[in-house]
């Protein structure tokens, strides 16, 4: 191999083109890794339109060289696209990406298996392009799998995603398997999807130390909403006093619009622009259990403050309620305020309570 000449035969005319497609090339080599779409796409064009030019006269192993670089083109665009899309949640057009950039891949590698180099040149573009292929293969298919998490979650399956980003980042482990190639771009590209698997392996620690604790959704509004089943008195009492005295929005759903909207559909809506529910208690249904008879809240109320507590916690949740009213053991952890007669006597506790939910600034 030493004593064999370095280049092959070029038709005069396709010199320039093979230069172009060879140049092209090397510029997505760069863009990869500065994730730059905009010069990728000006490389993909020049090299496309190049080879288009080649004449019949070309040599089968320049041909297959030249077709090889311009799929590694390809396939860095549609890298580019597919991040682009993901980024905007555009997950079907990030999937046709997807599905583009791994195909390309495939066939770029299986034309390097075509090639039969005649010369150390041809042989060191058909080394540096299959393993080229071979990464990207094992990082796009990386990619794929958060990409089917994407999926899933908009479908509303459930999905681990510390399982997802440990699955990915082992396939992308693979790449340090492969044989070493001492080229400047290929060690960039290997410290660039090492790093990346790096982050993934950070977001997965996080993720699993958020496991260990209880999280809820952020308030949206300072809204109050009151839960309440039949005592009309005191819920109109502390929709006064919150409105009145303390200057604060209320949303009682029996007096909200229904606007076509089911009940439950009706409460979703408005409950999440609120950020704090009072639960007024009142004696209304009569339970029997065994030998004993006591009076306990409506189901609803009961629904609807396990709404609140799930969403936004239970120290964004108060229950309000006559002393001799009795509660389930489950809402033992729940704030509670008792009064005597009427729902005034607790104006400066729940003036507290609303302070420190940071509802009353």
């Amino acid at each position: 191999m030493a004593d064999t000449p370095m280049t092959t035969y070029k038709p005069a005319g396709d010199l320039d083109y093979l230069k172009a497609i060879d140049e092209a090339f090397s510029t997505a080599m760069i863009t990869i890794q500065f994730q730059d779409k905009a010069r990728t796409d000006q490389a993909l064009m020049q090299a496309k339109t190049a080879f288009k030019k080649l004449s019949p006269a070309v040599e089968n192993n320049l041909r297959l060289i030249a077709e090889g670089q311009v799929n590694y083109i390809e396939l860095v665009a549609a890298l580019l696209k597919m991040t682009l899309y993901q980024a905007e949640a555009k997950i079907e057009k990030a999937v046709e990406q997807y599905k583009n950039a791994l195909s390309t891949c495939r066939s770029g590698f299986g034309l390097m298996q075509q090639l039969v180099p005649q010369y150390e040149d041809e042989n060191d573009k058909k080394i540096l392009l299959g393993y080229l292929f071979k990464i990207f293969e094992l990082f796009i298919e990386g990619l794929g799998l958060a990409l089917q998490m994407q999926i899933d979650r908009k479908q509303g399956k459930f999905v681990s995603e510390p399982e997802v980003l440990k699955q990915t980042v082992a396939t992308w482990k693979k790449i340090e398997d492969l044989d070493f190639i001492n080229v400047p771009a290929i060690i960039a590209l290997r410290e660039s999807f090492a790093q990346q698997a790096g982050i993934y392996e950070n977001t997965i620690e996080r993720l699993l130390n958020e496991q260990k604790t209880i999280s809820f959704l952020p308030p949206l509004a300072r809204k109050v909403f009151i839960i309440h089943g039949h005592d009309e008195g005191n819920l109109r009492l502390l929709e006064n006093m919150l409105e009145d005295e303390f200057k604060l929005d209320v949303v009682v759903l029996k007096d909200e619009a229904n606007l076509g909207d089911s009940v439950i559909e009706k409460f979703e809506e408005m409950a999440r622009f609120c950020g704090y529910a009072i639960a007024v208690l009142s004696p209304d249904d009569i339970i029997k259990n065994k030998n004993t008879k006591y009076f306990q809240a409506r189901p609803n109320v009961l629904f609807e403050m396990g709404w609140f507590c799930g969403r936004f916690g239970r120290s964004r949740v108060c229950i309000v309620k006559q002393k001799q009213l009795q509660l389930p053991s489950d809402l033992g952890g729940v704030i509670t305020l008792e009064y005597h007669e009427s729902v005034e006597e607790l104006e400066g506790k729940l003036k507290k309570e609303l302070t420190a939910a940071g509802i009353l600034v």
